[in-house]
């Protein structure tokens, strides 16, 4: 027997898969009409309103009171559809599958058709067997969803089977699959076969080679989560949205489960994404001992004086530098500099460089404006943000980058 076919086997055999497996979506309200959307976009002053006619890789189409306003998809940032609901039928997920691009799924059962799996549910999603991370069968307690968690982030050299050892803990084993029966898994382990009855069964791990991710475009915002999507479109005869994922995963979906999409974030990457490695500025002048640890440049999560919006700052206490590794497919760097307001007599200077090469270089001193960077860059190329102090008081002075951004 096949992996494939015993893995089956095995979901098959798990309790969940007994659930009804019709999808609820008709308890969602009425289908089968155009939704109501609000648009916003780079070259519009306010949003359009109006009913969404079609939805490509190119362009959206939207009725509007004043006739067809037709938007190249590259100038579009939001889609709010303004009738979305959840059905009201709509009960606890008996599983939940992470993706390899960090989408996670919930639904009723999982099931196999040749090469791929099934989701049904809220979604009746196609999964291919590369776009697994993890499944996990019915509820965990906290102590349980830790070890869970830690499961789910190991290196993996073959397929796993994640067993409950009372409420509390879990025990993964690995080996070679045998036979799969209705209640019990057949799996060596350790050159020695063994049963496992499938009630005990937590959930299991799949061992494939890595594959390749598609570029997401957009976040799909829906009722329980948001989802990254690499392709979204709407064709006025079905009324629903034909949705790809980065891993792979395919499905369809009502418009009015949709809360709305946001195309931004295909179109930058905030720095604090990137991996960075941070160090201290050395001790000032006349001094023999070096500044604490604790002033290292780090991330922290401010909020807007006027919106209380939450931003992603890079911050230097007492100086330092970051150095982080550009990835591929952005052409910008944006964000805001600033030196922190402070009571003491003291000044920074920030320095960016691409490769050792120098791009910015400027002086704050206390009660100067923010200054908004806008650097072209290029993929793979060193970042190097350093911020020197001037004067021996230099824990005194906290330089921010606000939101820095990689853009498209």
């Amino acid at each position: 027997m096949n992996a494939m076919a015993l893995w089956l086997a095995v979901l098959m055999a798990i309790p969940i898969a007994s659930q009804p497996t019709s999808s609820p979506l008709g308890a969602a309200g009425p289908m089968g009409r155009s939704p109501e959307v609000s648009v916003t976009a780079q070259t519009a002053k306010a949003p359009l309103v109006g009913v969404l006619e079609q939805l490509t890789a190119e362009d959206l189409t939207l009725q509007t009171s004043d006739g067809i306003r037709k938007l190249a998809l590259s100038d579009v940032e939001t889609i709010a559809f303004s009738q979305s609901s959840t059905p009201a039928s709509a009960k606890p997920s008996s599983c939940r599958v992470l993706l390899t691009d960090g989408n996670v799924l919930s639904g009723d059962s999982l099931s196999s058709e040749g090469s791929d799996f099934k989701l049904t549910g809220l979604l009746d999603a196609q999964i291919p067997t590369t776009a697994i991370t993890a499944v996990q069968i019915g509820e965990l307690s906290e102590a349980a969803d830790q070890q869970w968690q830690e499961i789910v982030r190991t290196a993996l050299t073959s397929d796993i089977v994640v067993l409950r050892r009372g409420a509390d803990k879990l025990e993964r084993i690995e080996g070679i699959i045998i036979a799969a029966g209705a209640d019990s898994l057949k799996f060596e382990f350790s050159g020695t076969a063994i049963d496992i009855p499938v009630a005990r069964i937590a959930g299991f791990r799949l061992y494939s080679p890595p594959k390749e991710l598609a570029a997401t475009i957009a976040k799909l915002q829906l009722a329980s989560a948001d989802l990254s999507v690499s392709t979204a479109t709407f064709e006025p005869t079905t009324h629903k949205l034909n949705v790809s994922l980065p891993s792979g995963v395919e499905f369809e979906i009502e418009s009015q489960l949709v809360k709305g999409m946001d195309f931004r974030i295909g179109r930058s990457l905030p720095l604090a994404d990137v991996s960075g490695a941070f160090t201290k500025a050395p001790a000032p002048l006349g001094l023999t001992t070096e500044i604490d640890s604790d002033l290292l440049p780090r991330w922290e999560t401010r909020r807007d004086i006027d919106t209380q919006a939450p931003l992603e700052c890079l911050v230097f206490r007492g100086g330092g530098t970051a150095v982080f590794r550009l990835p591929s497919g952005f052409a910008n760097l944006t964000g805001n500099l600033g030196l922190e307001q402070s009571r003491r007599a003291v000044s920074i200077t920030v320095s960016i460089k691409l490769d050792s090469e120098e791009v910015f270089r400027k002086q704050f001193a206390p009660g100067d404006p923010q200054t908004p960077i806008n650097l072209p860059i290029e993929a793979d190329q060193r970042l190097e943000i350093e911020v020197a102090i001037s004067g021996p008081t230099a824990t005194g002075a906290t330089a921010v980058l606000s939101t820095p951004l990689l853009q498209k």
